[in-house]
């Protein structure tokens, strides 16, 4: 078993198992000039950088940040600023003590006002006027008059629409939307990884299965000629020749259908890429995969890792606090309205701007006044059945969640069975391979003496080429095995550090 360093220490066996296999050297040879290797962890970043799919899913989470912000915003204090203008005149006064024979008066106002709601539910509001009136009466005494005031009011709701919860929840709503948009990205970076990786070893196994078939080609090609010779020595018959010729036709069909594999599994790689190949590019040639050895996965471990980081999971335990809330607010909306509201405020009158002014500022004048209000909503059935609705949805998604649990164990555990069943399968695969070898080659060695028959040597050659791409494909469902399990768990980000 290879030593894992101290990341993976860090992690569980799974994940620990990908970077053993990670760290797994690779081999093969050189590529031709017209062709690349490409590494997976290569593939994987250039598959970050450029899938198209993953570069639409980034706005999701720039959305969400936006309607986080027009949630917040109803927290904004609100700045207000008014001027208004009148003149009035009457044809004849309709008393003498309006003091002039056709009463004409005008008033200016100027008025600015703040005004912020808290997170309590309190509405508070400062403002501040400043008033100009004239008149042509003869019986006022300040003529023009100033008047200006400050005041400072509050209203708190006592029942209904009271408590940080209720007045926090758009806020605490647009923040889950804008984490599980961040999740649901993070989801769809781990599935490109995911689809890449697989993806790589769909073409790291077609094109071995090429290079096999090629073998097996230029070894009946060998047997071909070997036959011929015999036949020629009195020592062969024509039906071995027949054979020997069937043979090398089925390896070059086996060998059209291998080739078309590695195009249609490169073709998917680049698309996952986000890549198309220019003309003249060099074809991309995944690098073999060597033998493994695997440790046994641990379902307990897996299951934690998944709670703690699986996307999907954890957007599902957020999506359960965000009916919380509506439930709340909702049981909130059921309460009568009790609202305390009071005000306080300084006021001048004076002949002029400033003397009023200062005349507020030394508080001569000043007010207060503090009130209760009760509302009581008649049967309150609308806000009954919208507390009965969120309650329901929340204990939908509740029961949804605990199917979502049930399915997230179930899935790791046939997951953590399918890396066991991979690793022993490349083993006994590879036992097999050794033995067909051994079997082919004795075979081989009985028919250059002249002891048997090509047929048989064709068969052992047959069984010999089943037994390598069996032993290659138990290597590549083993990583992939270990793929489907790094993504179920959540942890194939950080077993590529991609954290």
């Amino acid at each position: 078993m290879p030593r894992l360093t101290r990341m993976s220490r860090r992690i569980p066996a799974a994940t620990a198992i990908a970077l053993a296999l990670l760290g797994t050297p690779l081999r093969g040879e050189e590529p031709p000039a017209d062709q690349a290797a490409v590494s997976l962890q290569d593939c994987i970043l250039r598959a970050v950088g450029k899938n198209l799919g993953l570069a639409a899913a980034q706005y999701g989470p720039k959305k969400a940040a936006q309607d986080l912000d027009a949630a917040r915003a109803d927290l904004d204090p609100d700045l207000q600023f008014s001027a208004e203008a009148s003149e009035s005149k009457n044809s004849a006064a309709s008393s003498e003590l309006e003091g002039s024979d056709e009463p004409t008066s005008e008033e200016q106002n100027l008025t600015a006002k703040i005004s912020q709601k808290l997170i309590t539910g309190a509405a508070v509001s400062l403002s501040s006027g400043l008033d100009r009136s004239d008149t042509d009466s003869e019986f006022a005494t300040l003529n023009p008059a100033y008047d200006a005031d400050i005041t400072l009011s509050v209203s708190q709701p006592l029942l209904r629409g009271a408590g940080t919860r209720v007045n926090r929840a758009s806020i605490r709503k647009g923040e889950i939307d804008l984490s599980r948009a961040g999740l649901t990205l993070r989801a769809k970076l781990m599935d490109v990884v995911r689809d890449t990786e697989l993806a790589y070893w769909d073409l790291a196994y077609a094109q071995s299965e090429k290079e096999v078939r090629q073998n097996s080609l230029e070894l009946s090609h060998k047997l071909l000629e070997q036959t011929q010779a015999k036949e020629g020595a009195g020592l062969a018959t024509k039906v071995q020749i027949l054979q020997a010729e069937a043979a090398v036709a089925t390896k070059r069909e086996a060998i059209l259908l291998a080739e078309q594999r590695v195009s249609d599994r490169r073709d998917a790689l680049l698309a996952l890429m986000g890549e198309t190949p220019a003309p003249g590019t060099p074809a991309l040639v995944a690098q073999e995969p060597a033998s493994v050895d695997m440790p046994k996965a641990d379902v307990t471990a897996s299951l934690e890792t998944a709670r703690r980081h699986q996307p999907e999971y954890l957007s599902a335990a957020e999506q359960l606090e965000k009916y919380r809330i509506e439930r709340d607010v909702a049981r909130n909306g059921r309460l009568p309205s009790l609202a305390l509201s009071g005000a306080v405020g300084v006021s001048g009158t004076d002949e002029s701007e400033q003397d009023a002014v200062d005349s507020t500022l030394g508080a001569d004048g000043h007010s207060w006044e503090i009130g209760l209000t009760l509302t009581i909503p008649w049967g309150l059935r609308k806000e009954k059945a919208e507390y009965l609705k969120a309650r329901y949805e929340l204990e939908e998604a509740e029961a949804n969640f605990a199917v979502r649990k049930q399915d997230l164990l179930v899935g790791l555990r046939t997951a953590c069975r399918a890396v066991t069943t991979a690793a022993a399968r490349a083993e006994v695969t590879e036992k097999a391979r050794r033995i067909a070898e051994e079997h082919y080659n004795k075979e081989k060695e009985t028919f250059e003496a002249g002891l048997t028959r090509s047929r048989d040597v064709l068969d052992a050659q047959t069984d010999y080429d089943d037994a390598r791409m069996s032993e290659l494909g138990a290597r590549i469902e083993a990583r992939k095995a270990l793929v489907r399990l790094r993504r179920l768990e959540g942890s194939i980000l950080a077993a590529h550090g991609l954290e």
